[in-house]
């Protein structure tokens, strides 16, 4: 279920209320910013995103630096690396230009991925494959 679209009282029942940390749509931030929650970045990020969560980047959000949590659900644009212990996700219109290292990844149609896809991490059986460019058409 993407997080992208949880009204009020859906993010209270999943027990996401309070425990969001915001870089709103027309907002910058620049430096480094640790969670023990979710971050999700609708506007510009400029440097390194740490959550113990999960980091969400919107349609229209932009990271330009890398990215590390359990799970990174990528809807915008991210130019840098990204490092998970769960799973990276690219939804439609997603573009992360730098590395991904992740024990499971989702494409879906349109996202797009250019540099080195890593499979490790906590997934058993997980091989290591590099691939200079892929995208979905």
């Amino acid at each position: 279920m993407p997080v992208f679209s949880l009204n009020r009282s859906e993010e209270s029942a999943a027990g996401l209320a309070g425990a969001l940390s915001l870089v709103a749509h027309g907002t910058t931030f620049v430096g480094e910013l640790q969670s023990d929650n979710v971050v999700k970045i609708e506007g510009r990020f400029e440097g390194s995103v740490r959550a113990n969560r999960q980091v969400l980047v919107t349609h229209g959000g932009v990271v330009q630096g890398d990215i590390s949590a359990p799970e990174a659900v990528i809807g915008g644009e991210v130019h840098g690396d990204i490092v998970a212990t769960e799973r990276v996700q690219l939804l439609v219109g997603a573009r992360v230009l730098g590395n991904v290292t992740a024990p499971r990844l989702i494409v879906q149609e349109g996202g797009l991925l250019n540099g080195q896809l890593r499979m490790a991490g906590r997934a058993t059986g997980a091989e290591s494959h590099s691939s200079r460019f892929l995208k979905t058409a």
